[in-house]
């Protein structure tokens, strides 16, 4: 709204003041209505919805209450998308810049009808527009009707509105000609007070006022407006945020004077102060809490993992053997029900050796069990080097070794008993010593021999005693006489532990 000062009537104008005032007066209360009803606007607006505002931005676009806007979205508040696309296409690139962008904007209340606004919008982050922004929103739509009706009768009138509710200040100058009760009211002086006094004194400091001057007046001579944000200063010494509006009352004579119009937004900045440390705080919180997660997740990943390692651990105790790393009897089991059932269905057959070192017990005595690992550890990787990798090489414990061959006859199991037999002439490094040690292999054929572990491993048994019965260091196939031979060693076993527990069972007789 355009604001003038009135000229001091002359003598001679008597009749023509009093018409002057009368129109005056009528003006002054038409702009007091406007003024009384007058208020400021203040909304968060977060993704282009309106997140939380106050009573009077309800009011101005025909809400009761906030909570009926709250959630709208802010391109309602426009009279069709391309005015809302041209605002945001002017503000944010300002905003952005860390800047408040200010317009006079045209807009649409809830039941279709347009009013003008003045906007003030700033970004909570201008790194951030994801953040939201803060908008303040004055309606100025009475008041640009009332500018259109008085701009040819208020040129160069004094006017005071002390019912304002923003502060008006009349400057020339730079010093007090009249104000009115609100701008008094806002800096803490009484009334009249302030009339002739220098604007010197609501500015914090001399170099404060010095550039107010110089950024003002410029404008003024260029037949502009001023408007930005000021820190100034009451009568009491404390600082206050305005919104500040001013403008020569005649470009072309800057002796008439300026009008400024003040508005505390310290209620604003405040709240923008307390959104941008909530924003802080939220953000060391998010920080704290997801370095409390990142701690949790890596604890969780290596409890997990060493749960792993430990599953694997007992996953291999319980299946393969300790010294060799080879399966073992649990794990042989499983293969063997798995390659025989293969078997079956291919119609194929599959052989079984039994293994063990002739005289190995000499080797634990003489040197000691670590020499006979040793031994026992080389053997199982020549032992898998001279198998297929289908093939299954067991240790079923001390020097005694299961090697399951499936889809093989007894040519193919022949060739794999050479080729043991031949890889174990190398000898044996154990320290400095060099120590060759023999195998005695017993070979089992499935389905003839047997259809399962452990027939198959009993007579594989069997056929290995044989080979050691006929000197040792070779192979034999099972047969069922080997069969009966080794039934009569059990009977003749049992018999003989028999009568020996029975002899020692009688009791002697003492003379």
């Amino acid at each position: 709204m355009r604001l003038v000062t009135a000229e001091n009537t002359t003598p001679n104008a008597h009749s023509s003041h009093r018409d002057t005032l009368a129109r005056l007066r009528l003006a002054l209360r038409e702009q007091r209505v406007v003024l009384d009803s007058a208020g400021v606007g203040i909304a968060f607006i977060k993704q282009r919805v309106v997140i939380r505002c106050n009573q009077r931005f309800a009011e101005i676009f025909g809400y009761g209450e906030p909570a009926g806007i709250i959630g709208k979205t802010s391109q309602s508040l426009y009279p069709d998308a391309a005015a809302f696309h041209a605002l945001g296409e002017a503000a944010y690139p300002v905003m952005a810049k860390g800047l408040p962008y200010k317009a006079q904007v045209r807009m649409m209340r809830q039941d279709g009808q347009p009013l003008w606004t003045h906007l003030s919008g700033k970004l909570v982050d201008p790194k951030d527009t994801a953040e939201g922004s803060i908008w303040i929103v004055d309606d100025i739509s009475e008041q640009k009707a009332s500018q259109e009706q008085l701009q040819s009768v208020l040129t160069e009138q004094n006017l005071i509105l002390d019912n304002a509710m923003v502060g008006i200040v009349f400057l020339r100058q730079r010093k007090v000609t009249h104000c009115n009760q609100s701008f008094e009211r806002l800096f803490g002086y009484a009334p009249g007070e302030l009339r002739g006094s220098s604007s010197r004194q609501w500015y914090l400091t001399q170099a404060d006022w010095i550039d107010a001057g110089r950024r003002c007046y410029a404008p003024f001579a260029a037949g502009q407006a001023f408007e930005g944000e000021m820190l100034l200063r009451r009568k009491d010494g404390s600082a206050l945020h305005c919104d500040v509006r001013a403008k020569a009352i005649d470009s072309n004579d800057l002796d008439q004077g300026s009008i400024w119009i003040t508005m505390d937004i310290t209620a604003r900045k405040e709240a923008e102060r307390e959104l941008l440390q909530a924003r802080a705080d939220l953000e060391k919180l998010v920080d704290v809490r997801t370095q409390e997660l990142k701690r949790t997740v890596m604890a969780l990943e290596k409890k997990a993992a060493e749960q792993k390692v430990s599953e694997a651990h007992i996953q291999r105790l319980a299946h393969f053997d300790s010294l060799t790393g080879l399966p073992n009897r649990t794990l042989l089991e499983d293969r063997c029900k798995q390659a025989l059932s293969a078997v079956r269905r291919s119609g194929q057959g599959a052989a079984l050796m039994f293994l063990d070192l002739d005289h190995f017990k000499n080797v634990n005595d003489s040197l000691g069990h670590r020499a006979g690992d040793g031994v026992l550890v080389d053997l199982a990787a020549r032992l898998q080097a001279a198998v297929r990798t289908q093939d299954t090489v067991a240790r079923l414990g001390g020097d005694e070794f299961i090697l399951l061959l499936p889809d093989v006859d007894a040519t193919g199991a022949t060739a794999v008993a050479m080729k043991i037999l031949q890889a174990a002439l190398t000898p044996f490094q154990v320290g400095q010593l060099e120590l060759t040690v023999t195998p005695s292999i017993g070979i089992a054929m499935f389905p003839e021999d047997g259809d399962d572990l452990d027939t198959l491993s009993k007579c594989a048994d069997a056929a290995m005693y044989q080979a050691k019965a006929d000197g040792r260091n070779s192979y034999r196939f099972f047969t069922r006489q080997m069969q009966a031979n080794s039934e009569r060693r059990l009977l003749l076993g049992n018999t003989s532990r028999s009568a020996s527990s029975a002899q020692a069972m009688k009791p002697r007789l003492t003379g």
